[in-house]
């Protein structure tokens, strides 16, 4: 409790000094930052740049799309989730305090060395923003994909235990009638108590997540509503383009654009920021801090020139290895999102084919050459190719989720402009 209250205190000081405010519904809004690094990103990365709007409208799995206890639940969709994750993220409201402090500290003359080097400091801050509050927008939506399939599968085992419970019933049936039932009753007995095991697992994975959603929503700690996420099963064909998510996620990403500032705002009143910039890469830059003092430059001017190329070239190489890992990400995330909607497709066909025998045993029965139990043991595979095709595409989903995570998108598509001071 007292860390609850903590916390909201905590987040009310950083929203007034960045003049922001919780919304009171709606879309989540927030005011830092209020743009991409120097470019404008497309705000739907599915249908425009990297996941082409041409592809064919794709099948709907709606299995568990709606709670069993509606009253019980909050719906979550994606895109609030991941929005909520930007909004809250409280390390980069900590940023955001440390940024009012940046305004507050500049000085009258807006052309001095310390005025420049703030400029250049508060941008960087707010670039850190940004890179927080992506990563807590990519986890957040990790999280929530994770907790439509635990929900889904959920479903999918409450009816396998009515499956089992129906077969349970149908052998006492038969042996009331004095026949031998074809089922085994001790085999059955086993999945019962194996059910059981998964079902209590799978409750202590939601309460878990739910747990997670919380701290990352900025939600009720002890509030009774569990979250729904009202996420689709959807399987498509279109390909990711690659080429196009490289540019994107080299227009996005705020680690990139930090470098690309330093380099271009690099002069004398900048390179105390950017020292600490390479501090943070490696502590063994940006240790030299001789070059600019006034009792330097007296005695060695040129000592200053000979520093700044030094860190040019530091920043230049820096940016390129960079921007190389990001392609690798890029191309290793990509790939990824490919595995897995095959393996999502290669499950939702093992799920059809499992329907279709299922038809196929019942048109036998009907006419004497399938028995019941070989309708039931099928049910029972339909069960479970639905649960493997479920947790395929939950798969596909959170790998789609980190390739826009590497590409650094998601803090850009949760921006409000209208609500951004001009």
């Amino acid at each position: 409790m007292v860390g609850t209250v903590i916390r909201r205190l905590l987040l009310a000081g950083c929203l007034a000094l960045t003049g922001c405010a919780f919304p009171t519904g709606g879309k989540s809004t927030f005011c830092l930052p209020c743009s991409p690094p120097t470019w404008q990103v497309e705000a739907n990365l599915y249908h425009r740049g990297i996941f082409t709007a041409d592809a064919p409208p794709p099948e709907l799995n709606t299995v568990g799309a709606e709670p069993m206890n509606p009253a019980g639940y909050r719906i979550l969709t994606a895109e609030e989730c991941q929005c909520l994750a930007v909004e809250h993220a409280t390390t980069a409201h900590l940023v955001d305090i440390e940024r009012q402090l940046a305004i507050a500290s500049t000085p009258p003359r807006p052309q001095s060395r310390m005025a420049r080097g703030l400029r250049v400091h508060r941008r960087l801050l707010e670039l850190r923003a940004a890179q927080i509050r992506n990563d807590a927008a990519g986890q957040a939506l990790e999280t929530y994909y994770q907790l439509a399939a635990a929900e889904a599968m959920a479903d999918i085992l409450a009816r396998t235990s009515a499956h089992l419970n129906q077969m349970m019933g149908r052998i006492v049936e038969l042996r009331t009638q004095g026949l031998q039932p074809p089922l085994d009753e001790l085999e059955l007995r086993r999945q019962e108590i194996d059910l059981l095991r998964r079902q209590a697992e799978l409750d202590w994975t939601i309460a878990q997540l739910n747990g997670q959603l919380r701290l990352l929503l900025g939600w009720d700690i002890n509030g009774p509503v569990r979250a729904w996420p009202q996420a689709d099963f959807i399987v498509t064909e279109t390909p990711v383009n690659v080429e196009a998510a490289v540019q994107a996620g080299l227009s996005s990403r705020p680690d990139l654009a930090t470098l690309r500032l330093l380099d271009a705002t690099l002069d004398e009143a900048t390179i105390p920021v950017v020292r600490g910039a390479l501090q943070t890469q490696d502590a063994s830059l940006g240790n030299v801090t001789s070059g600019f003092e006034r009792l330097g430059q007296l005695l060695r001017p040129a000592r200053g020139d000979d520093e700044l190329a030094a860190r040019r070239a530091q920043l230049r190489v820096l940016l390129a290895e960079k921007e190389r890992e990001l392609v690798v990400g890029v191309v290793t995330a990509a790939g990824a999102v490919e595995m897995r909607r095959d393996q999502a497709q290669l499950a939702k066909l093992a799920f059809d084919n499992a329907v279709l025998r299922l038809r196929d045993l019942q048109q036998l029965r009907n006419i004497g050459q399938a028995t019941p139990a070989d309708v039931s043991a099928q049910e029972g595979e339909v069960l479970e190719a639905e649960g493997e095709f479920l947790q395929a595409v939950a798969q596909w989903r959170l790998a789609e989720v980190k390739l826009r995570q590497t590409l650094g998108v998601l803090v850009w598509e949760c921006i409000d402009h209208a609500a951004c001071p001009p």
